[in-house]
């Protein structure tokens, strides 16, 4: 539960051959994560979806160094 996942719809990770708790590599031009998956029907076939409020740097022992920080895929101009 402390943790980043990706959502993603069943359909798409039966075609990726991805089942739950799969680490993925999610890559764009501006970082790279690696999180893993949540295989979850409510979520577009053509979509993921990553979850904020993790990936902390600081905010005390309970929360530093958890998860990561979707907003690291989109750069500084997003």
């Amino acid at each position: 539960m402390w943790n980043t996942w990706v959502e993603i719809n069943p359909v798409t990770a039966d075609e990726l051959v991805l089942a739950d708790d799969d680490v993925v590599k999610i890559t764009s031009e501006a970082g790279v994560l690696e999180v893993p998956v949540y295989r979850y029907p409510a979520i577009r076939p053509d979509t993921i979806a990553i979850p904020f409020g993790q990936g902390h740097t600081a905010y005390g022992r309970y929360a530093e160094n958890r998860g990561v920080n979707p907003t690291d895929l989109l750069g500084q101009y997003f």
